[in-house]
């Protein structure tokens, strides 16, 4: 990332509207993204679907009517800090019912994610003009943040092998 270069925003996913073409349309509409989090099945931000904190938010089924989610978008330019990618997913045992003894279904989930180091540091000042018989006071530094963006439970390589996967990172 160079310094005092205008950030760029992207929101996550296209809109699942598509043009006369054919494409997905790109949004920078936040109303579409409320209304789709609205429809998400759970892990809604900032209360999940327990009542409980959840600092993260899902992308699922619900949401998809909305929004094309074949891939996701950073939200801003940055630098890739780390990554995983599971060769195949992981699987855990779930059980039908406490106390029921019946063995469960297998369910597969991610350990995928890609973070993302974000920096964003407004353009210096403009330099103050001289008055007569005053020196040029030097410019101001510029204050910059530095952020994070995570993306977790991403596809596995088994995945980015099938025919119809999207390309990978």
């Amino acid at each position: 990332m160079e310094d005092n270069t205008p950030i760029k925003w992207a929101y996550p996913f296209k809109s699942s509207s598509v043009s006369a073409d054919g494409a997905s349309s790109d949004t920078n509409n936040p109303e579409l993204y409320f209304q789709a989090l609205a429809q998400a099945k759970d892990g809604f931000y900032p209360m999940g679907a327990s009542g409980l904190w959840h600092g993260g938010v899902h992308f699922d089924e619900g949401t998809a009517d909305t929004l094309e989610q074949s891939s996701v978008r950073c939200i801003a330019d940055g630098e890739v800090i780390a990554y995983r990618i599971d060769k195949l997913y992981p699987k855990t045992l779930y059980s039908r019912s406490a106390g029921s003894g019946s063995r469960g279904v297998e369910k597969d989930f991610s350990t995928g994610f890609v973070l993302i180091k974000h920096k964003l540091q407004p353009p210096p000042p403009p330099a103050p003009t001289p008055t007569s018989g005053t020196p040029a006071a030097a410019p101001a530094t510029t204050p910059t943040l530095t952020f994070y963006s995570l993306y977790m439970h991403l596809l596995d390589w088994k995945g980015y092998q099938a025919s119809s996967a999207p390309q990978p990172p």
